[in-house]
C-alpha cells in the first residue's frame, strides 16, 4: 500500500468479509457498511480471481451458515456484479505461504495483483502482515481499515481547510 492511505484503493476481501457483507447482520456504522458505501459509489474496487471465487462458493454453501440454495444463488450473483474479475495471477512474485491452504488464494492474489489492501478477519492471513507489507500489500482487519479511513479523511479535511 502507498504510504498515504487511499480509500479509493483496490481491495481483496477474504470469505469472512464476504460473509459479513451478505450473511451476517451488522450495524449501520459497522466497517462493512462503510466498505459497501465506497464500493457502491465506485470509490473503491474489490478484485476477485477464480480460486477466490471457488473458495467463496464453498464457504457460502457450508451448512453452519444456513444459507438456503436460492439465497446462495442471489448472493453469488450480487458478488459477481460487485467485483472486478481478474485472471488468476501467475507466480512471478515472492510467494508468502499461508498456514491455511484455503486462504493461500487470497494472499497470492493480493501480492500478484499488488492490491492496496487485503481486508481479513482470518488469523492465518493476519499473521502474514509484516511479510506482506514488505511487498507493498497491507493486511488489515475491518476495524483497522476503518481507522485508516477515518485518519485519511481527517487529514484530507485539514488540507482543505488550510488550502
Amino acid at each position: 500500500m502507498n504510504q498515504i492511505f487511499n480509500p479509493a484503493s483496490r481491495y481483496i476481501l477474504d470469505t469472512n468479509i464476504w460473509l459479513d457483507w451478505f450473511v451476517f447482520a451488522h450495524d449501520a456504522d459497522a466497517p462493512i457498511a462503510l466498505l459497501k458505501q465506497l464500493v457502491a459509489s465506485n470509490t473503491a474496487s474489490v478484485w476477485m480471481t477464480q480460486p477466490m471465487w471457488d473458495e467463496w462458493v464453498d464457504v457460502l454453501g457450508r451448512v453452519q451458515f444456513k444459507v438456503e440454495p436460492e439465497r446462495q444463488a442471489r448472493i453469488l450473483a450480487q458478488t459477481r456484479a460487485l467485483v472486478n474479475w481478474v485472471d488468476t495471477p501467475s507466480l512471478p512474485f515472492e510467494r508468502i505461504r499461508c498456514a491455511d491452504k484455503d486462504d493461500q488464494v487470497f494472499i497470492d492474489a493480493a501480492l500478484a495483483l499488488k492490491v492496496d489492501c487485503l481486508i481479513s478477519k482470518d488469523k492465518h492471513l493476519l499473521r502474514l502482515r509484516a511479510r506482506a507489507k514488505k511487498q507493498g500489500v497491507t493486511i488489515v482487519t475491518p476495524e483497522q481499515w476503518v481507522q485508516q479511513f477515518d485518519h485519511a479523511m481527517r487529514a484530507e479535511m485539514v488540507e482543505v481547510v488550510h488550502a
